[in-house]
């Protein structure tokens, strides 16, 4: 027998899933007939993947925000990514989300930049709890708020979006049409 794969050492977590990945695949090549046995891979198969690319959505994203620059990226209008992820910004000291508010505080900030980090920090304010309070004690309101006079059409739209969720508790009734029945 060899080394099993958490007996690794020192090894990053990608190699880790890989190598899982490779043993899952080549028990699976094997001519079993325990039905059990092959769900089971099967499911561990499917967690890998579904951790991996879990993770790798978030770290994309993680470094984007330290990058500075922000685009239309799919994590950042991904209901799911919001709902899985947005407790992880006030990780080490809410150090992305002090991220965020100080690239919406940068006047130098391209307007696509700042357009997604006040969608973002809309998006924070309302899938976490306490949200809208930690932004607005981290001075992102202000931020938003002066942000509602900027050249830009769309840094103004979502401004006032982000603003809105900021304000209102009863978020979900904002952003979306109201249906008269």
């Amino acid at each position: 027998g060899g080394v099993g794969v958490s007996g690794v050492v020192g090894v990053s977590l990608a190699a880790q899933e890989l190598a899982l990945r490779k043993l899952v695949q080549n028990l699976r090549l094997r001519d079993f007939h325990d039905e059990e046995l092959l769900a089971a891979l099967a499911d561990l198969e499917d967690g890998v993947l579904a951790r991996r690319k879990e993770a790798s959505s978030w770290d994309r994203y993680r470094a984007e925000v330290t990058s500075g620059a922000l685009d239309w990226t799919a994590a950042h209008t991904d209901e799911g990514f919001w709902r899985e992820n947005a407790s992880k910004l006030t990780d080490n000291n809410c150090q992305l989300l002090r991220m965020l508010v100080a690239a919406a505080s940068d006047p130098g900030a391209e307007p696509r930049t700042l357009a997604v980090v006040c969608h973002d920090l809309g998006e924070f304010a309302t899938h976490y709890p306490a949200g809208r309070f930690l932004v607005q004690d981290l001075k992102g309101k202000d931020c938003a708020m002066r942000l509602l006079a900027h050249a830009d059409d769309e840094v103004r739209k979502q401004a006032l979006l982000c603003t809105q969720k900021l304000l209102v508790q009863k978020w979900q009734f904002l952003g979306g049409e109201v249906s008269s029945a």
